[in-house]
This record gives C-alpha cells, sequence and structure tokens, in this order.
C-alpha cells in the first residue's frame, strides 16, 4: 500500500503524485459537465417559455381582430337610423 503524508501519495522513490491536484481536475470536470446540463435545461426552458408568450401574443392579437370586425359589425347594424 502507497504510504501516505501532507496530501502526497508515493509511488516509488521519487515519483509522487499531488492528491489534491487530481481531486480538483474530477471536481472540475464534474462541474463543466454539470453547467453544460443546466445549460442545456435553461435553454430548454426558455424555449418553451418563448413558445408559450407566443402563442398567448397569438391568441391576443386573434381577439383583437375579432373584436375590431364584431365592433364593425355592431356599428353597422346599429348606428343606422
Amino acid at each position: 500500500m502507497p504510504e501516505t503524508s501532507n496530501n502526497k501519495v508515493f509511488l516509488a522513490p521519487g515519483t509522487r503524485v499531488d492528491k489534491n491536484f487530481t481531486d480538483e481536475f474530477v471536481m472540475t470536470v464534474m462541474l463543466s459537465e454539470m453547467l453544460q446540463l443546466q445549460e442545456g435545461m435553461f435553454k430548454t426552458l426558455l424555449d418553451s417559455l418563448l413558445t408559450n408568450v407566443n402563442s398567448l401574443l397569438d391568441a391576443v392579437v386573434g381577439t383583437v381582430a375579432d373584436l375590431k370586425v364584431y365592433s364593425q359589425i355592431f356599428s353597422e347594424r346599429y348606428t343606422r337610423s
């Protein structure tokens, strides 16, 4: 079993690996993957939000157009003397 002291692992005389370096590397890789996953989720959420807002806006525009038509019909029918 390798001897350990001061966060160093001694593999052979003159050869040592800093455990903090490998731990930080693994954590950096994991962090990078988590950030990519979060970015993808954020893009999906934003796309969904924009799609829903666009569909609601289309519905409002359609309703306003319908109101204008009904207003015109009402004006033509009931404003004639």
